[in-house]
């Protein structure tokens, strides 16, 4: 760090990347008229005037007199910087990598390109220099190709339905549906750069280090926060950065078992490429040796270079793609980019949340695809017997052999192939911006989520409101849209209005058509304060690590408009403000009011519809939790459930009952009716299929109430207290394995389809943690003692693994868990596994774990008393004292009479009435006894120096 220089002068903007992204954000911060923002006629009349409205006389209409031309100023600009890891000049990567693949034309329409004053620039500038010859038409692509006789036969077929016999390319923009040449893109690159004078003195060749946002002593004035962006060469300032970086990560080659973790011989990923083919293949073919490649990859590069490779004179080709072959003209499907194209760009922004935009952007994209023109190509080679096309091929293993120079490749499903002389993987780059390093330090500061690897930025394009740290390209995927990682990104991210207000009197189509926010029904600024509150603080993290959107979305839209509602979230955001499970509860005259204003109009308005009852009901058991209201919160669950079976389950809050259901078995008094939830009588339990983790979750919620259910009705026969379990309760037994392994089979085939980013996020490694909690319950709810529970260690262990990278993913994204969660999290799965896995290494991981992932209250669950009860139940069993020295890797088993089979927080006849007391000091362990039955064990578990009183026992 001793050798880095040091700039004192503050950049107004510096951007760091020279690609299209970034030529594009220079051009746009340079021109006061884009297009985006005025039409033709607007830029013709701000022409002239820009161009000669000061330059001419003027003479006054009444007077005479004559006024000289004025000299007109300079028009500010911004100071500005770009950083380039690879080239000190515009596009120096992309030039280096389209010349590498030999690509002679653009993928792109000529819609998509890098200038902002007109929409239309790259056509004009191929006519003006007469160019229009390197334009290639896309073929099938706007209709030319159809007759009219075929239309109207296509038409006829619709039987009525002409309104969907649509095509997505209207005729009149055909003229948009051609692929510029790369030196005629180039060309017009440099003039765009030309024109705004953003010459290559501004680009420097250096590699971004480090970018941190606050106050800089000694450059700041009058606590100015700004950025410092450290390359590997200088340290600059500046108030506002742009990362128009592209895919941003590096590119990695897939790990291969058998592959040298090192650097990998005779195998290149195809953006590291330098010459190709590679000097050794090149020298096999040069002494006309048979040349074998495997080309590895389903995107347009993978063609490109296998058609390149047999055109540079290689034996043969062998490509592999682990999907399908996807023949398109562009990335996304053409309903992104025709006439129609703003329905799905509206469908996209008015989406309910993130996970519904990652979804529409998967969907679009479609995995890698090839263009028509290169499938043309690949049909030859493959007549020509120079190419061998393998489809849903994955490649499973290879080994290098040293004395040859060749690999020996293995797939699945296998396929005969000879020795490789150079595999090349062109299976693109997984963006993930958590794991950037110079982001780091921004993310612990201010932190913000993500989607599929994708930042959730704001509508600005911004990191957050605060943070003036814009994103252009693939890291806006979530704000842009589908086109975001290709040129269309850098089209449409450069008419973001966050830099550069509009001129007076104008404003943008952004501006014109936002939604106008509904004034807040509310009475007075505590009541604002508190909706507001509710909606950037408590509404995101109820939810802990499942889906939030019902509370940020739902909640927050109902509270508007249904009174009620309303006030059942007043009062919830009240009592979370207040919120401190060590101290006894007190009255919130605030959180009362209102949560006995929204009974009352519960109570009393005959035609609330039975969506918003299910609503406040959920509202209602969100305000006990927080009160600690054991009793009133089941039955706030035991009313909505019976409301929900009685309204034959078409309410749109029936999956969130499911989870509700869950928590009173564990709370309420033993032999205390509680109504079951109807499941879908049109769930194929057999065989279920889910594209959503939530779809996931809440079948498995189902299943957790009936292996629950099936527990305490086995609790008397587990404890020695019956003979025998009633007979039903085998066969509900086996048909809840087979319904559990189902849900199992289907959630592996779910997670086939996902990125492994997406299949360690921490929903995932929760709903996971609970499958599996649910085998060990299920396999022994039928079974007498406590040993049927070491042969199910793999459970444990997978839990704790889930668990341990939960934790993980909580502190990459510097935060910590919220004081209060109204879903399930870790906490209680961790205590269940705690009290039933009797390995002592995995029991104290899982304790360690539970003070790294707990909120202080998860629904009921109060995390102070349920780590102590944990703890305890570990020391009573292995005869350790936690605190002092043991053996953590003692592989010795607790003998069945020293486990624990539950425990009681009262002594006598209303023992059974307690099962969680968060005030309890003294607990009543049931041990087994030789002769059968139980003991009660008394013991303490907030006391430690009062532990040695633990020989009071009796045999129940």
């Amino acid at each position: 760090m001793s050798s880095i220089q040091v700039e004192e002068d503050v950049y107004d903007v510096l951007i760091i990347g020279a690609g299209p992204c970034g030529l594009a954000i220079s051009a746009r911060l340079h021109e006061h008229t884009p297009a985006a923002l005025f039409t033709d006629e607007e830029h013709r009349r701000f022409h002239w005037i820009s161009k000669y409205g000061n330059k001419m006389p003027l003479k006054h209409v009444r007077s005479g007199k004559i006024s000289p031309p004025k000299q007109q100023p300079a028009k500010a600009q911004y100071k500005m910087l770009v950083l380039d890891a690879d080239s000190d000049t515009w596009m120096g990567r992309w030039n280096r990598l389209f010349k590498m693949y030999d690509i002679s034309h653009l993928r792109s329409p000529m819609l998509w390109h890098v200038d902002p004053l007109d929409r239309d620039a790259l056509l004009a500038h191929a006519y003006a220099n007469d160019r229009a010859d390197e334009l290639v038409e896309i073929r099938n692509c706007v209709g030319k190709e159809v007759s009219k006789h075929g239309r109207k036969k296509s038409g006829q077929r619709a039987c009525g339905r002409r309104q969907e016999a649509r095509v997505d390319i209207n005729v009149r923009e055909r003229n948009d549906y051609y692929n510029p040449s790369t030196s005629l893109f180039c060309n017009h690159c440099e003039t765009v750069a030309a024109r705004y004078n953003l010459s290559s003195n501004m680009i420097r060749k250096e590699a971004l280090q480090h970018l941190d946002y606050d106050e800089v002593k000694g450059i700041s004035i009058d606590g100015e926060k700004l950025f410092t962006v450290t390359s590997n060469k200088v340290r600059r300032y500046a108030r506002t950065v742009v990362l128009a970086v592209g895919p941003a990560n590096v590119a990695k080659i897939p790990h291969i078992p058998s592959m040298p973790d090192e650097k990998l011989p005779q195998t290149c990923h195809s953006m590291h490429i330098t010459e190709f083919p590679d000097p050794i293949v090149k020298a096999r073919i040069a002494a006309r040796k048979t040349t074998n490649i495997l080309v590895v990859g389903g995107g347009l590069t993978s063609a490109q270079l296998t058609d390149l490779a047999i055109r540079k004179g290689v034996t043969k080709v062998w490509h592999i793609m682990r999907g399908p072959l996807r023949i398109k003209h562009f990335d996304v499907g053409l309903e992104w980019m025709g006439k129609f194209k703003n329905a799905k760009q509206a469908q996209f922004y008015y989406a309910d949340s993130d996970d519904e935009r990652i979804e529409m952007i998967k969907e679009a994209r479609g995995g890698g695809s090839i263009t028509p023109v290169f499938h043309k190509r690949l049909k030859k080679h493959l007549q020509a017997k120079t190419l061998e096309l393998f489809t849903e091929i994955s490649l499973s293993d290879a080994q290098f052999d040293a004395e040859k120079g060749t690999w020996a490749v293995q797939t699945n499903p296998p396929i005969e192939m000879p020795a490789i002389d150079y595999m090349y993987f062109a299976t693109g780059i997984q963006t993930d911006f958590s794991s950037l390093p110079y982001l780091q330090t921004i993310m612990e500061k201010y932190p913000i989520e993500g989607r599929g690897g994708f930042p959730c930025i704001n509508n600005d394009l911004m990191w957050n409101d605060d943070v003036p740290l814009f994103m252009m390209g693939r890291l806006a995927a979530l704000r842009l849209g589908p086109a975001a990682p290709n040129l269309g990104g850098a089209q449409v991210g450069r008419t973001c209005t966050g830099y550069l207000a509009p001129p007076t009197g104008s404003f943008s189509w952004t501006t014109l058509l936002r939604t106008k926010p509904q004034t807040l029904p509310v009475a007075n600024t505590r009541e604002v304060r508190s909706l507001s509150f509710f909606h950037h603080v408590v509404a995101p993290v109820l939810s802990g690590p499942f889906d939030s959107s019902f509370w940020t979305y739902f909640v927050v839209q109902m509270a508007q408009s249904e009174p009620a509602a309303r006030h059942a979230v007043l009062a919830i955001s009240s009592l979370y403000e207040s919120f401190d499970p060590d101290r006894e509860c007190v009255g919130d005259a605030f959180a009362i009011t209102h949560y006995n204003k929204a009974i009352n109009i519960l109570t009393k308005d005959p035609y609330i519809s039975v969506d918003t009852v299910l609503l406040v009901c959920t509202l209602f058991i969100c305000i006990e939790f927080l009160r600690g209201n054991r009793e009133a919160a089941i039955t706030h669950a035991g009313h909505g459930i019976q409301l929900l079976n009685s309204a034959g389950r078409e309410s749109r809050l029936a999956s969130n009952f499911a989870q509700m259901s869950v928590f009173p078995f564990f709370f309420m008094e033993v032999g205390t009716d509680f109504p079951r939830l109807q499941g879908d009588e049109t769930a194929d339990l057999k065989n279920p299929v889910f594209f959503t983790i939530s779809e996931a979750q809440n079948a498995l919620e189902h299943l957790c109430v009936r292996i629950i259910r099936l527990m305490q009705d086995g609790n008397s026969y587990r404890l020695g207290l019956e003979d025998s379990a009633p007979r039903r309760a085998y066969d509900d037994q086996r048909e809840a394995e087979l319904d559990l392994e189902a849900w199992g089979d289907a959630f592996e085939r779910f997670r086939s389809s996902r990125s492994v980013a997406e299949n360690e996020d921490t929903a995932t490694l929760a709903v996971i943690t609970r499958y599996r909690l649910m085998r060990v319950f299920l396999a022994n709810c039928l079974t007498k003692g406590e040993m049927g529970f070491d042969a199910l260690k793999d459970d444990f262990i997978v839990i704790v693994e889930c668990a341990r990278k939960a934790a993980e993913n909580l502190e990459a994204q510097h935060s910590t868990p919220a004081k209060f969660m109204f879903d399930t999290g870790f906490n209680p799965m961790l205590h269940f596994a705690i009290s039933r896995c009797r390995y002592l290494h995995l029991r104290v991981e899982a304790l360690i774990l539970m003070r790294r992932l707990s909120s202080q209250r998860e629904s009921l669950w109060d995390a102070s008393l349920i780590y102590d009860m944990s703890r305890r139940i570990i020391e009573v069993e292995h005869e350790i004292d936690l605190s002092g020295e043991y053996d953590l890797y003692d592989e010795r088993l607790p003998p069945d009479e020293k486990r624990v089979r539950g425990f009681f927080f009262r002594e006598g006849p209303d023992s059974e009435t307690v099962v969680w007391d968060r005030n309890a000091e003294t607990v009543y362990f049931l041990l087994g006894h030789p002769e059968g039955g139980v003991v009660m064990r008394k013991d303490y578990i907030r006391n430690r120096h009062l532990v040695l009183d633990v020989e009071q026992s009796f045999w129940v």
